[in-house]
């Protein structure tokens, strides 16, 4: 899938169809984030292979959405339904005409045909391989229980068995967050720090680091570098395990607009950017694409040019 990245590092997808009109305008913005990382990110972002004859190509996948979420509420609060359910994942089919709710204590998993807005109910081994996979099931397999309803705010809804089920975006990630929060709302990072290696010897010295340091990070959901670099800041840092060093974590919005203080403050014009400071004064910053690496750059702001 063809991609580029504009002066901030968005990444844009060419005009090649037209999505269904029934997707309300926040929905749709959250499908197109998917689109644009998918090609890079489909190994952290849950894609699994449907079990097809065609062996699982490349129109046989599900793509988890980080930025929408499924709830279930009971259709009447006395009924035998009524109790506590867990939030359900949402997968994009990788021709983004179709969604699923999948959760695993949910009795049904349902699939949304887009395009003429039908609600099929499936057992959720329909869904499952038996190597714990997604795949995408025959559609003669569901049960059609009615047709979902797309809201301006975003929303799909639609009931089934005596619940209410809702489709939602999250709000957008904006301003300081704890990475408790950057985990719970896009695994991406977290799954990218765990496979990243930073050079032993360079982590090294970051972890002999002495003075008081504060690293702010800048980035956003949009921005496909940030899911690269940032994802290896976090992993050098744990690597290093120096509790004299305090990262901050600041999600910056599309337009590069908001957090407006925290932007003016640091100056900030690309993503990601890491600001050093010690002692509240910066002393170097990483910002867009390291010269060498994350952790080695880090080490020439903190150590010198020839890290001592």
């Amino acid at each position: 899938m063809n991609s580029f990245r504009d002066n901030h590092n968005r990444v844009r997808l060419p005009r090649r169809r037209v999505l269904p009109s029934i997707l309300p305008a926040a929905l749709l913005l959250a499908v197109l984030f998917a689109v644009s990382v998918l090609g890079a990110l489909a190994p952290d972002l849950g894609i699994v292979a449907a079990a097809g004859a065609d062996g699982g190509s490349d129109d046989d996948v599900w793509l988890q959405n980080p930025e929408l979420r499924a709830t279930r509420a009971p259709v009447h609060a006395d009924s035998a339904a009524a109790g506590a359910s867990a939030d359900a994942p949402v997968y994009d089919s990788a021709d983004f005409q179709w969604m699923l709710l999948l959760q695993e204590s949910w009795d049904t998993a349902f699939v949304l045909d887009l395009l003429t807005e039908e609600v099929l109910a499936y057992s959720p081994a329909a869904v499952e391989g038996p190597d714990g996979t997604l795949r995408q099931p025959p559609v003669e397999e569901g049960f059609s229980c009615g047709v979902f309803i797309g809201h301006e705010d975003g929303r799909m809804t639609f009931e089934a068995d005596g619940h209410a089920y809702a489709i939602e975006p999250l709000p957008p990630m904006i301003g300081p967050l704890s990475r408790e929060d950057l985990a719970r709302r896009q695994g991406v990072y977290e799954q990218r720090a765990a496979a990243y290696e930073p050079d032993p010897v360079l982590i090294a010295r970051i972890a002999g680091a002495a003075e008081e340091i504060e690293i702010l990070a800048f980035f956003s959901a949009w921005c496909y570098v940030c899911k690269i670099h940032l994802p290896a800041l976090l992993k050098s840092l744990d690597d290093a395990a120096n509790d004299r060093i305090r990262l901050r974590l600041i999600a910056l919005d599309e337009e590069m607009a908001q957090p407006a203080g925290l932007i003016d403050e640091y100056g900030i014009g690309r993503t990601p950017t890491f600001v050093v400071q010690v002692a509240g004064a910066e002393i170097g910053r990483i910002e867009e694409e390291p010269q060498v690496s994350v952790e080695a750059d880090l080490v020439q702001i903190l150590f010198g040019p020839d890290g001592r």
